[in-house]
């Protein structure tokens, strides 16, 4: 940007003539729009180069996108578990898993009830002095073990016939809004790697290149947007009062002793005022405090090039 202040700077020495009090001196500007990277990536496709009109919502540049596929791809399996889940325990227990259950009922008790006949049969041996009493434990460990898998299956048959708890379809159901919630979230992180115009604009800047490996934050394109430029300009303290935003006010560009007159409109004036910045003024005036004033131009000053300078009609 130091060229155009250059170019302003001359500009002022060559109209140090002309009275002082008529006009300020401006450059003409653009609104700026800068979009930056989301993540750490290599570029690995640029779609347009510095100088080119786009159009809203066109693609500009690629980011390495094969991790982040993943990461999505992920989280759609996760979220088809969590529907899976929750529509289980909406529906109930299958007519297949309920007799299935019941068959493991049946298996237990019957189970038991042989360990129990075997049971019967060690303590009469051991009456008789024909069983060890340390054979005795062992058909006592199995018949304990038989009838607590046969307490499991009963408990587990009951929860099928009688369905899930209202908590537990509630714990159900957000665990699914909770998959759900990530996987937007890594579907947005994919769609950020496809670097899209937020507007319609010309490209100003492209700062990386194919293969380079940006950082999050990172500016990746400066789109220069808006129908028309504005010019920027700083208005001296004393010439405050001269000036409202809304008011319209003369623009004009001098070029081959030729002047070309254009109409503004005073959209921003900065309220507490600064210093002049060293390109926009002349040397006498270094020091004095100033208001930052833009002015929007309108239809007729659309191809106006950014950086030029021109000078402002005070009122």
């Amino acid at each position: 940007m130091r060229y155009r202040y250059v170019l302003l700077l001359l500009f002022i020495l060559s109209s140090c003539m002309r009275s002082e009090s008529e006009f300020i001196y401006g450059v003409i500007e653009r609104d700026r729009v800068v979009q930056t990277a989301t993540a750490n990536e290599i570029i690995i496709t640029k779609k347009v180069n510095i100088g080119d009109f786009v159009q809203k919502n066109q693609v500009l540049i690629q980011l390495d996108d094969t991790l982040q596929k993943a990461a999505v791809q992920r989280r759609k399996s996760q979220l088809i578990q969590a529907v899976a889940h929750l529509e289980k325990l909406r529906n109930g227990a299958l007519v297949e898993e309920i007799d299935s259950a019941k068959a493991r009922v049946d298996n237990a008790r019957a189970l038991l009830m042989e360990f129990q006949k075997q049971y019967e049969r060690a303590n009469n041996l051991i009456e008789r002095n024909i069983m060890s009493r340390a054979d005795l434990d062992k058909i006592t460990g199995g018949k304990d073990r038989a009838l607590a898998s046969l307490t499991d299956a009963e408990k587990q048959l009951e929860l099928l016939i009688k369905g899930a708890r209202e908590e537990d379809i509630q714990s159900a159901q957000a665990a699914y809004e909770e998959a759900r919630a990530l996987l937007d979230i890594e579907e947005k992180l994919l769609a950020d790697l496809t670097v899209k115009a937020i507007d319609d604009g010309i490209i100003e800047d492209l700062p990386w290149e194919i293969g380079e490996r940006v950082h999050i934050s990172s500016p990746l394109v400066t789109l220069l947007v808006g129908d028309s430029p504005y010019v920027e300009a700083y208005l001296p303290q004393p010439h405050r009062l001269s000036l409202n935003i809304g008011m319209e006010v003369k623009v004009r560009l001098v070029k081959d002793e030729k002047s070309t007159h254009f109409i503004g409109k005073v959209r921003q004036i900065d309220p507490e005022p600064s210093f002049t910045p060293y390109y926009a003024l002349n040397e006498k005036d270094r020091g004095h405090l100033v208001y930052k004033v833009e002015i929007q131009l309108g239809e007729d000053g659309k191809d106006l090039p950014v950086g030029y300078p021109v000078e402002v009609i005070l009122p």
